[in-house]
């Protein structure tokens, strides 16, 4: 229904509930309550375009990674708060955290090859853009994907940027 108002208030209701019934403020059940409330703030700043929302989303996340730093979804939420707001020095941090996990094999299957860094809209579609793991390879793979969607939600084409050895090698 788009009231994102009303989902924050029930899930700092929930929060503190959980918090107060179980006396404990690392409860399992938390982390997820925390990923919504910055889910909320996020989708909330997509349709009323509110800075102060990816603040708030912000606080949201880094309260979860907290609780469960091991929660590498919300580490590419984070830079994605970062880009939308510009501040592109901060998301730096969580992705090279994301770049070791990647190393060590600790991501799921769905961030196993790449992760979302940031979305936004061009004209009436919404564009996603992820960054693959791989680097320094010895052939050409395509680093940055631009998935670029309609209003039904379906994925019209796709721009990649390219990394080439043998320009790399050209300076």
């Amino acid at each position: 229904l788009h009231n994102y108002k009303k989902s924050y208030e029930i899930y700092k209701k929930v929060h503190k509930k959980v918090q107060d019934d179980n006396n404990d403020p690392d409860h399992p059940d938390i982390a997820g309550i925390l990923k919504r409330i910055g889910d909320v703030y996020n989708n909330e700043f997509y349709y009323e375009k509110a800075l102060e929302n990816y603040k708030k989303s912000e606080k949201a996340y880094k309260e979860l990674l907290e609780v469960n730093s091991k929660d590498y979804s919300v580490y590419s939420k984070l830079i994605q708060v970062y880009y939308a707001t510009q501040d592109y020095e901060k998301a730096q941090p969580y992705k090279k955290k994301l770049y070791e996990a990647h190393q060590k094999g600790e991501l799921n299957e769905n961030m196993k090859d790449m992760f979302c860094f940031d979305q936004f809209d061009w004209k009436d579609k919404k564009v996603m853009v992820y960054e693959r793991f791989e680097e320094g390879s010895k052939s050409l793979y395509y680093k940055h994907i631009f998935y670029v969607i309609n209003k039904k939600g379906d994925m019209e084409y796709s721009v990649q940027t390219e990394f080439s050895p043998i320009l790399a090698e050209q300076g």
